[in-house]
């Protein structure tokens, strides 16, 4: 590969853009199989990459206003993660795992956002290559997934990860992307294709039993159907109903799995109405109110143990609130009340100005997969926080990326058709 200046030549452009895409579907396949740390050494280098490309592309880089503010917002919210740790953090702390998780989360966002530009300036077609190592990366997944459950017992499979739920959001997230994308494109045998994901993708879930991922990954898919087939109420009936027949028969096979986590989404809700929030569900609940009534509404938020020793207050005062006490080591289990009662209205403005531009992005470039993986980060941070320590960073990041590149592939291919 040969630099001429601070520019490629076409040849060693092309082998760039490779290894951009290489590198990025290599770090999704060691984040589910492999491990965490080698998933991150991957998207460093990515990243490295990336930042090599785009100096040889800056004459472009202005080209694409809507592509260089959703990457600005993206940047902007990983330095204020590090600005936030700067202001806050203590010398000594018992939190240091969780300041540190946060001090991952900006570092891996600032990378994302500069692998995410240059993503959009890729001009060479490779669908071929993401779409399939997609695919290969969700059936490997449901292979180590089937080996690891009966192995575990009655535990949730993680694959490589250390939270199950991280895993399932993870595991919906890459399939929303594969699906999504065979549906917009619809390649030769394209229903059989999206049949064998969408099976795989279900069965991973449900011996995952992350709940949330399990009813996402096929609204979002119902919702890309109907606005890829809204023109023809005959093909819109046809796979509608060839959906809904798989999510019928994964269903029924994991009908045990569904039915014992239905049974505890009811029980904890009950417990949680007679004032018990040691539960999954009561707990969480517990933690909105107690993030929302400790949140200081000032600029730049607060630290950790300034939330704990409010938060530890309250529940004397509403012992109803216990629940919230057990996860103050980490977060708060929504990705708004966390930033509100942390990083402030500063942090929370940020935040949502980046869910903002990533719809207004997916609209105004009919990039419809992307508005989906949008849908699904927004509604994962109904009930957890996705931009903490470095795993769903990378999975927010990486498959917002390849949505950007195959949507530049998508329309690079009609030019040229029409041409």
């Amino acid at each position: 590969m040969t630099l001429q200046g601070l520019h490629f030549s076409p040849q060693a452009k092309k082998v760039c853009e490779w290894a951009l895409c290489t590198g990025l579907l290599a770090t999704l396949f060691s984040l589910l199989i492999i491990d965490v740390n080698v998933a991150v050494k991957l998207f460093s280098i990515t990243g490295f990459v990336a930042l090599i490309y785009l100096i040889s592309e800056r004459k472009s880089i202005l080209c694409n206003k809507t592509l260089l503010i959703l990457a600005g917002i993206i940047l902007l919210l990983g330095i204020y993660n590090i600005m936030w740790l700067e202001l806050f953090k203590p010398e000594k702390t018992v939190f240091s795992g969780t300041y540190r998780a946060y001090l991952y989360a900006g570092r891996v966002l600032i990378v994302g956002a500069i692998v995410i530009l240059a993503f959009g300036l890729i001009k060479q077609s490779l669908r071929n290559l993401v779409i399939p190592a997609l695919a290969l990366i969700i059936m490997t997944a449901l292979v180590f997934a089937c080996v690891e459950e009966p192995q575990n017992g009655q535990m949730r499979i993680m694959l490589a990860f250390k939270v199950a739920t991280t895993m399932g959001y993870a595991v919906s997230l890459t399939g929303i992307v594969c699906s999504a994308w065979l549906i917009q494109l619809k390649p030769k045998f394209y229903p059989v294709m999206l049949a064998i994901i969408t099976i795989s993708v279900l069965s991973i879930l449900a011996l995952n039993e992350t709940r949330a991922a399990m009813l996402t990954y096929p609204v979002i898919i119902m919702l890309m159907l109907l606005v890829n087939y809204s023109h023809s109420a005959t093909a819109l009936l046809k796979r509608t109903a060839v959906f809904l027949a798989l999510l019928i028969v994964c269903g029924f096979v994991m009908k045990d799995v569904i039915q014992q986590r239905t049974s505890n989404l009811m029980s904890d809700i009950e417990s949680y109405q007679k004032n018990n929030s040691n539960t999954s569900v009561g707990a969480r609940l517990a933690m909105y109110k107690a993030g929302l009534s400790t949140a200081k509404f000032d600029l730049t938020g607060q630290s950790i143990e300034a939330r704990q020793a409010d938060i530890t207050e309250l529940v004397k005062r509403e012992p109803a609130l216990s629940g919230a006490s057990l996860y103050l080591n980490v977060h708060l289990h929504n990705e708004v009340i966390e930033s509100l009662s942390l990083k402030g209205i500063l942090g929370t403005l940020i935040l949502i100005v980046f869910y903002l531009s990533l719809i207004y992005y997916a609209f105004s470039h009919k990039n419809m997969p992307l508005f989906g993986v949008t849908l699904a980060i927004i509604l994962f941070g109904i009930s957890d926080v996705l931009f903490y320590s470095r795993e769903m960073p990378i999975v927010a990041t990486a498959c917002i990326a390849l949505c950007i590149l195959l949507q530049q592939n998508k329309i690079n291919d009609e030019r040229k058709a029409n041409s």
